[in-house]
């Protein structure tokens, strides 16, 4: 289990064929999160600014789990919620 010190695994990508998921699948693989603290640096700028990335982190993250945000002052009332989006999934 990880913590705040031990980062975990990268997240898993799902079975794919093409040429595109096997240069994602080499850019995931190619980071070390077993690297001590002191010596370790950021995940490449690709995982930042790559499409790709962004569509991994939305379905292994977002679309798995509940992720709710908003103003508490419009849920004061049984039955009160809210609706909207996050990374164009709807909630």
């Amino acid at each position: 289990m990880a913590d705040a010190t031990t980062p975990g695994p990268p997240p898993a990508l799902p079975p794919a064929p093409s040429a595109a998921h096997a240069e994602l699948r080499a850019l995931i693989a190619a980071y070390d999160p077993a690297v001590p603290l002191a010596s370790a640096s950021l995940p490449p700028a690709d995982w930042y600014t790559d499409p790709r990335f962004f569509a991994l982190d939305r379905d292994a993250v977002l679309r798995r789990h509940w992720h709710c945000a908003g103003p508490l002052a419009l849920l004061q009332k049984p039955g009160d919620y809210l609706t909207g989006q996050l990374a164009g999934l709807p909630w």
